[in-house]
């Protein structure tokens, strides 16, 4: 339910784990977030801390972005 919001903290329910939102296709209901701490469970919800949104895990893509700026890695994540 809901939309996430640019850099925006997120949550995971089970994990605890916190992240950023880099952006969020809600056509698509593809999550991308940087900045993460910890490691996210497959069945959990995501919820934004600004926005309230909440979104089933289903499924996550880790990859490195090459941009120059980030040393983190960015979480892909199929809601």
């Amino acid at each position: 339910i809901g939309n996430f919001v640019f850099n925006e903290i997120v949550i995971g329910s089970q994990s605890g784990v916190t992240a950023r939102v880099r952006s969020w296709d809600s056509i698509n209901n593809i999550l991308e977030v940087s900045n993460v701490d910890g490691q996210f469970v497959a069945g959990e919800n995501i919820v934004g801390t600004a926005s309230s949104a909440s979104h089933y895990l289903s499924s996550i893509n880790t990859y490195l972005v090459k941009d120059g700026f980030s040393s983190n890695d960015d979480i892909l994540i199929i809601v």
